[in-house]
């Protein structure tokens, strides 16, 4: 009895091991069919994207493989269950082939656009999302009947124990032939226990390779196993996360809102049901990087179809999500796009299946109204025939560019640029046209304008006096006016593309040519003088070449425009005007000698002419003073007159030296001074005029000025003695110094209160020896010829504004 239970629980062991081999075999059939089909979808997705073909390896490979993966996996699985779920996967499979086939058969004969809208109509999404699902149903299954035999065999293998301790204690006399037998469970039980840790460590190698993320919960929602992949994606190091609940390990939101949502694999728990894929979510990893993930759980049962925990699928969807924002950005641009997109039926007479706003404005209507309608509708009736026939037989690339008049809605016209392609299906029929339409009205009558412009212009460029021409972006000459052909008996044709450069003289033509690639080079103005050797004249004539680029709107040139002005006539009298330069260089040189020697010969004369004058007054007053009293009044009298005019040829002959060094060169210099201190000094040298008569003498704040110290003492000395010395009688002084400043110079001005200036007379006192007065007041009538003088020569400017009876301004300039 005890053989035959022994005999009958290693059966039953070695069934189950069978069992647990052949659903080894399955899963990794189902995991080798999904892993096919997701290079089928990969390939799929990186040839519809960037159109490079090395994408097609995983779908060529996946594609050739699905079908024996499809069969392995069906002779693996005897269940019922798991032969209707492989019987439902095949469909679905060769669904997805046929969806992918389709794509790339249109992403090649059509382009990118035309696969995508395939794509955007989520049917290869949901026959995707389909596989998954029964494929994690497959493998769900497959699992918890593993588990459930491998807990079996572990039953067994303890019943086979006590069996064969209970044979021990009843049958004790045959001790040796059971210690034989229970040494041989023992081995087979450590068989049976390797086996079973060998599967569980397959098991989690399994998981551990799935290129998704895994996670195993326990029953309570706490983390039991994490492959690398979801280690990977959530931050979680395995031995951190286990323990952990899923929310902590697994947090995810909605991809919209931001808000948290119920983690599938906690729903596969309480539902006890699988859950499927669940879309735009985004997993929180522990990094702080937010990832767009799809995930689906289910839960896991024991073999007595206990609830044990929960398994999730997840993975990284940041590619396909891209692509869905890219389908949804085109969707967009669809809708937004500033120029008309229609989609087209097929067939002679198509009709509008799909409008954009834009298409629709510009003929008048809304989107809805024109949908459903003819195209031949917006079409004008005289063009309608031609426009069909060109529907009718394409261009060998299925696509042509014309130029249309299209109808409004309120019967209005207007021309229409339309660009038309055709959408071939799988069998090489069209499905649908597609086309963009953009109003050219304005281009049209820009077109006009531009020819009447262009009209005007050769109009006008053939009157002018002038050479006028135009060339090409690249230098080429293509237009001349009749000016050329009067000028030189040759036109444009005669000459050739060369143009104006045809005529250039040999001394200077390489010169000229190197500044003309200059400014082609650069986009520059050009300009140059040369020398044109003309036909029709007898000598060598010089113009003036001149051309600035014409740019469109964007900046580019598109031609150049130019004139050559005839300044022959200007270089003759330039060459005169040169030789007269050097003439009058030569007399000013003589002049200036001429001047040296004049001032030489009044310093002299005016120091020489001193020293007997000062000997005339001195023996004028020493006869006045030792003999005076012996002499007739009248005789006294004529003594005065002679020692007064000897003292006022004295001081004009003073004041002529100091006039005719004003000019010197020795005392021109560009000092820079400050003309308080000037000012300083110059009332020095006033001190006993300003005492006798009392004077009220302010002033501003006065700037550095750009004049000779000396020069700028003897202004203000002498404008302000002039001050002092025409005064009213009777009443004070009072003298105000002031300076503003204007246009890079400073304006000083020397106020008084003094008897002033009639308007009729204020130029003269500036000339030597213009004096107003006669001998009623002292003086030699210099000074202000001596101030215009030292301020002319600082390159500044003396000016007085006046009014009888009622003071005057001085006004004086010098550069800053």
């Amino acid at each position: 009895m005890i053989a035959g239970l022994f005999y009958s629980d290693w059966i039953l062991l070695r069934d189950s091991r069978i069992e647990i081999e052949r659903l080894k075999r399955g899963l990794k059939a189902n995991e080798a069919v999904l892993s096919s089909v997701k290079d089928l979808e990969t390939g799929q997705r990186g040839y519809l994207l960037t159109g490079d073909r090395s994408y097609l390896q995983p779908y060529q490979k996946g594609k050739s493989e699905l079908s024996g993966l499809t069969d392995s996996l069906s002779s693996e699985v005897q269940l019922p269950d798991q032969i209707e779920r492989v019987e439902k996967l095949r469909p679905l499979i060769q669904d997805k082939i046929a969806e992918v086939d389709a794509t790339l058969l249109v992403r090649d004969q059509l382009g990118a656009e035309a696969a995508l809208t395939i794509v955007r109509t989520g049917r290869g999404k949901a026959t995707m999302d389909a596989i998954r699902e029964v494929s994690s149903a497959i493998s769900n299954a497959g699992y918890s009947r593993l588990v459930a035999n491998s807990a079996d065999v572990e039953e067994r293998s303890l019943r086979a124990r006590f069996a064969v301790l209970l044979g021990c204690g009843i049958l004790t006399g045959v001790l040796a032939v059971s210690l034989g037998l229970i040494q041989r469970s023992n081995v087979r039980r450590e068989d049976l226990m390797e086996t079973l840790d060998n599967a569980r460590r397959r098991f989690q190698v399994t998981l551990s390779s799935i290129g998704d993320g895994v996670i195993t919960t326990d029953e309570a929602g706490l983390v039991t196993f994490l492959n690398p992949v979801a280690a990977q994606l959530t931050g979680w190091n395995p031995q951190d996360a286990e323990g952990q609940l899923l929310e902590s390990v697994f947090p995810i939101a909605d991809e919209i809102t931001h808000e948290r949502v119920e983690n599938p694999a906690r729903q596969a728990i309480r539902e006890r049901r699988v859950m499927g894929m669940v879309n735009d979510t985004n997993l929180l990893s522990r990094n702080g990087t937010s990832i767009p993930v799809d995930d689906s759980a289910a839960p896991i049962y024991d073999s007595e179809n206990t609830l044990t925990g929960a398994v999730m699928v997840f993975r990284d969807v940041t590619p396909r999500r891209a692509a869905e924002q890219a389908l949804r950005r085109w969707e967009h641009v669809f809708q937004h796009a500033g120029f008309g997109m229609a989609v087209l039926t097929a067939g002679e007479q198509p009709v509008l299946e799909q409008v954009n706003p834009t298409f629709a404005a510009m003929h008048g209507y809304s989107p809805t109204e024109l949908t459903g309608q003819p195209y031949s509708m917006i079409v004008a009736p005289e063009v309608w025939p031609a426009k069909a026939k060109l529907l009718a037989s394409l261009s060998p690339d299925d696509h042509f560019l014309t130029e249309t008049i299209h109808l409004r809605k309120d019967g209005g016209k207007f021309p229409a640029m339309v660009d038309i392609t055709a959408v071939r299906g799988v069998d090489g029929n069209i499905v649908y046209r597609t086309e963009y339409c953009s109003d050219i009205s304005e281009r049209k009558r820009a077109e006009e304008e531009l020819q009447q412009s262009e009209e005007r212009y050769r109009i006008t460029a053939d009157s002018l006096p002038q050479l006028i021409w135009t060339s090409k972006p690249d230098g080429t000459t293509e237009y001349l006016n009749n000016r050329w052909h009067e000028e030189t008996g040759f036109t444009l044709e005669q000459i050739g593309q060369q143009g104006w450069m045809h005529f250039l003289d040999p001394e200077i033509r390489e010169t000229c040519l190197e500044k003309w690639k200059q400014s082609l080079d650069s986009g520059e103005a050009f300009e140059a003088e040369a020398r044109f050797n003309t036909p029709n004249k007898d000598d060598h004539r010089w113009y003036t070449c001149r051309a600035v680029p014409v740019r469109d709107s964007n900046g580019r040139i598109i031609r150049w425009f130019g004139s050559c002005t005839d300044i022959h006539k200007q270089k003759l009298a330039a060459e005169a005007l040169r030789a007269s330069k050097e003439e009058l260089q030569l007399s000013n040189e003589a002049l200036k000698r001429s001047n040296m020697d004049l001032e030489q010969f009044a310093y002299a004369a005016s120091h020489d002419l001193q020293e007997p004058l000062r000997m005339v007054a001195i023996y004028s007053q020493l006869l006045k003073e030792e003999f005076g009293g012996n002499l007739h009044c009248q005789a006294n009298s004529y003594l005065a007159f002679a020692a007064d005019g000897a003292l006022r040829m004295e001081a004009l002959l003073r004041d002529l030296l100091a006039y005719s060094r004003a000019a010197s060169p020795e005392e021109w210099t560009r000092e820079d001074v400050d003309s308080q201190q000037a000012l300083n000094k110059a009332l020095e040298n006033l001190t006993a005029s300003i005492q006798e008569t009392s004077a009220e003498i302010t002033r501003a704040s006065l700037p550095h000025v750009r004049i000779p110290e000396v020069f700028l003492v003897q202004v203000f000395q002498n404008l302000i003695s002039n001050a002092l010395k025409y005064r009213k009688p009777h009443e004070r002084p009072v003298i105000h110094i002031d300076a503003k400043p204007k246009d890079g110079t400073w304006v000083f001005s020397i106020r008084d209160n003094g008897i002033g200036i009639a308007t009729e007379y204020q130029a003269q006192i500036f000339r030597i020896f213009g004096r107003l007065h006669g001998q009623e007041v002292a003086g030699t009538g210099i000074g202000l010829a001596l101030c215009k003088k030292l301020v002319e020569r600082s390159g500044g400017t003396i000016w007085v504004e006046s009014v009888e009876g009622d003071g005057s301004t001085f006004f004086f300039a010098v550069r800053a």
